[in-house]
């Protein structure tokens, strides 16, 4: 559980990182 929750976070940190680069430039 630990590791499927620790994965989820990782996800949703990446996903948020490439939404915030998609705003100063939009490569993606």
């Amino acid at each position: 559980m630990s590791t499927i929750f620790a994965q989820v976070a990782d996800l949703g940190a990446a996903v948020a990182n490439v939404r915030r680069n998609e705003c100063s430039m939009t490569t993606f």
